[in-house]
């Protein structure tokens, strides 16, 4: 299945900053994310301007911290760095993504991430989700915004 517009932008985006990163290969999954409840690491961050919205990641424990270990070496799985690693693949991936949506050189602001454990909190918000294979795991990504229907 083919994509165009903004969920295009967003899997290029993801495949970029993975392959880049941690020599990941990403492909896009028809079928939802499935982990144990309360088991995924998630990271969520605002997208302020000039594209407002949110844009969240989840991944199950097991991708973070292939992840992890792919990034920086470390195989401590500790929470923190787990949660850290997710956080810094959204905001990377919030940044290839406006700059693929808006074109290089215009200026863009993103909040700080959040990132916890469980499901991403929606706050009663419609988003928009895609999942994706990657090395063996499941990732998800989610956003939100007049921009992203």
């Amino acid at each position: 299945m083919g994509m165009s517009g903004w969920r295009a932008d967003l899997a290029r985006a993801l495949e970029e900053t993975l392959e880049q990163l941690a020599f990941m290969l990403v492909e896009e999954q028809e079928e939802s994310c499935q982990a144990a409840a309360g088991s995924l690491c998630w990271a969520r961050l605002e997208l302020l301007s000039p594209l407002p919205g949110l844009l969240g990641v989840e991944m199950s424990p097991d991708l973070a911290a292939r992840l992890l270990q792919m990034v920086t070496g470390d195989e401590s799985g500790r929470e923190a760095l787990l949660l850290d690693t997710v956080a810094e693949l959204a905001n990377t991936v919030a940044g290839r993504f406006l700059n693929r949506r808006l074109g290089g050189g215009t200026e863009f602001q993103l909040g700080l991430p959040l990132a916890g454990r469980g499901e991403l909190p929606d706050s009663g918000l419609v988003w928009q989700r895609q999942s994706y294979q990657v090395d063996g795991g499941c990732l998800r990504i989610s956003v939100t915004g007049r921009d992203f229907s």
